[in-house]
Order: structure tokens, then sequence, then C-alpha cells
């Protein structure tokens, strides 16, 4: 998938960097080394990570797409916004946020789920929740999005 492989670009170690790009991409060796200088300079890595992780995408899924998920890259990890496309699940109302955790498959049980919650790794709308007992309450008609961790977003409906 285009954004795991985007996420995957962008986790990989600065000192790798020029070696992605020896291996992965179609830049000359006069590109490379120009990007080389520049990582040598000091220079904050980060954009040269995008440029490489949109570089390997568009390789493999093309221009368009690689664009696309720079975008929401950008969209969710530079200026935490939500994510535009994410799984929706439903759930009985007024269950603990453990249990919710659990069901929805973003803990893989309630051990799993007391201790993210616990950690502090999990939020309700954006609201940092650290009470694995705390009451999911969802109106009928409404949703609410569960994060856990940087990553992992779930919109969430009652079942009614």
């Amino acid at each position: 998938e285009p954004a795991d492989m985007f996420g995957k670009c962008m986790r990989i170690p600065d000192q790798l960097i020029v070696k992605y790009y020896e291996l992965a991409t179609n830049r000359t060796g006069a590109e490379i080394d120009k990007i080389k200088k520049e990582l040598d300079s000091g220079i904050n890595p980060k954009e040269t990570k995008l440029n490489l992780a949109k570089q390997i995408v568009a390789q493999y899924h093309g221009e368009q797409t690689a664009t696309a998920t720079y975008e929401e890259w950008i969209r969710v990890h530079s200026e935490k916004q939500l994510p535009e496309d994410m799984p929706e699940k439903e759930v009985d109302n007024g269950q603990a946020l453990f249990r919710v955790l659990a069901a929805i498959g973003l803990a893989s049980g309630s051990g799993d789920a007391k201790r993210k919650v616990a950690d502090g790794g999990v939020r309700i709308d954006g609201e940092q929740i650290t009470d694995p007992n705390f009451t999911v309450n969802i109106e009928t008609g409404s949703s609410v999005v569960l994060q856990v961790g940087r990553r992992n977003f779930v919109r969430v409906r009652s079942k009614s």
C-alpha cells in the first residue's frame, strides 16, 4: 500500500538516506552527490526523506498516487490533522474504553488496551484519556475518533 511504503521510507535511519537514493531511485550520481553534500552540511533530513519517499512511491504506484500520499502524510504528521481515510467500527454504547479498544482491534486484548490507555497513548476526539475504565458514550447518529499511538485512527459509532 502506498501509505505504508511512504511511512517505511520516513522511518529509515538518517545515515541510510543516501544509500536508499543509490539503490532504490533512478537519481544520477551527480544528483545523489548533491543530496549527500546537503545532508553532510547539517540540513534537517526530513525534507530529503519526504522527497525520497515520494520518489519510491511514484516508481511503484505512479506520480499522482505519490503526490496524494505525500500530501496526506504532511496533513496528518506535520499539520496534526485527522487522516481522510480511516476505518469505521460500531460498538455497544457505554462500554469501558479498554473494552472498546480490544473489540475494534486497536489492542490485542484487555491487558494490552489497559496498558496503552494508562501509558497515555489513547485519545478520543483529540483528548488524551488515561483511565482505562473511562466510559465511552457516543450519541446516536454521531461518532468519535479513537487514536492509539501516532498512526492508528478509527472512527467509532454506536450500534444504536
